[in-house]
């Protein structure tokens, strides 16, 4: 009958609207599954980029830092060397000094003398510091140069840093304790006497007149 004929005719509709339904879904759950599947295979590969990389650039690190290293031994063997180098230089210099200086007040130069020992104390005292054996050497003999030349303050500073020195590395009964010991008390007497002799030409005190 017309009925059952439209009955038919709905339910083919409805078997192939739902057929069509499920055609798009699985087309739908395809697509989304494809996508996925390109999607891990994205961060598969960006992953593995990412750790080839990490790996490349750990190994570039590595060989920078091991130059960096290599270099920095390499210059640091080369600022020891000029080191040594110019310390040798130094120390040759301040002996030269000290030798002409001595040379200069044995022929009576006492004022060059003062000079040249004062360059040979910087020196010593760059090399190996103010309170070392070495630069009480120095010190005496510059004593001795500004003791003769009437510097008489600061050759008696001079004296006391070279006795300091001497008493504190060797003892004060060390025969090089007991020199500079002897140019001390010569420089105390050599005060004396100078000012001793300035009260000589200065004359007694004059006594203030009665009222």
């Amino acid at each position: 009958t017309q009925v059952e004929e439209e009955q038919r005719n709905v339910r083919e509709e409805e078997r192939v609207s739902t057929i069509a339904r499920l055609e798009a879904q699985l087309q739908d759950a395809r697509t989304q599954f494809a996508r996925e599947g390109w999607v891990a295979k994205m961060k598969e590969l960006e992953k593995h980029t990412t750790e080839k990389v990490k790996a490349e650039n750990v190994s570039v690190l590595a060989a920078a830092e091991a130059a960096h290293t290599k270099r920095i031994a390499e210059v640091m063997r080369h600022s020891v060397a000029a080191n040594e180098d110019t310390m040798h230089l130094k120390e040759e210099l301040a002996a030269i000094y000290n030798n002409c200086a001595s040379v200069l007040k044995k022929a009576g130069d006492a004022q060059k003398a003062v000079a040249i020992y004062r360059k040979a104390l910087a020196i010593r005292i760059e090399l190996t510091g103010p309170a070392t054996l070495d630069t009480a050497t120095i010190s005496v003999n510059l004593g001795s140069a500004l003791l003769a030349n009437g510097e008489l303050d600061e050759a008696g500073i001079q004296f006391q840093q070279a006795l300091n020195t001497r008493e504190h590395h060797l003892g004060a009964d060390h025969d090089s304790t007991k020199a500079v010991q002897k140019w001390l008390n010569k420089h105390r007497s050599t005060v004396a006497k100078a000012l001793s002799s300035r009260g000589s030409l200065m004359g007694p005190a004059s006594e203030g007149s009665a009222t």
